[in-house]
């Protein structure tokens, strides 16, 4: 049976620091609304005609969250939307590779433009905690919850 875990670590980083081309890089566009912040109950749609509903809630580990995704209908999406009124962010996800790991970096828009992260997810704990920590970030907010994408969408004003 699978335990719906995420175990990530998460960066603030300044756009201007990010040492690669992001024009050249992989990316999804990126818009979710927030149905609630805690637990974070939020759909997606990842710009590509995928749309998703995810559940986020806490452990007692900041570094693991539960997390269940699940895909949905473009018409479910868009029904659901309409209930998270202004409780949504855009932002554009960029994928790179550095030492074999994949790094998501995340680039807002809208009333969050400017604000960027560094994402990383791992197979473990011990994992998450051997992570060399990029030259390029500024600091690690993993486990912050002003720093989590849910509360953002809810008070928007948190990187100002």
């Amino acid at each position: 049976m699978e335990n719906f875990c995420e175990i990530e670590r998460k960066f603030l980083v300044k756009s201007e620091a990010i040492p690669y081309d992001i024009s050249t890089l992989p990316k999804l566009e990126i818009t979710q609304g927030y149905l609630t912040r805690d637990p974070a109950i939020r759909v997606r749609s990842t710009g590509d005609n995928r749309f998703y509903m995810t559940f986020k809630g806490k452990t007692e580990d900041s570094l693991i969250r539960r997390e269940v995704e699940l895909p949905i209908s473009k018409n479910a999406y868009e029904t659901l939307m309409k209930q998270t009124a202004l409780k949504k962010i855009k932002k554009n996800r960029y994928l790179v590779y550095e030492n074999g790991r994949k790094l998501e970096i995340d680039i807002f828009e809208d009333n969050l433009k400017g604000l960027a992260f560094l994402e990383v997810e791992f197979k473990s704990s011990k994992e998450a905690e051997e992570f060399r920590v990029p030259a390029w970030v500024e600091k690690e907010v993993t486990g912050d919850v002003r720093y989590t994408n849910s509360h953002l969408a809810f008070f928007p004003m948190i990187h100002a």
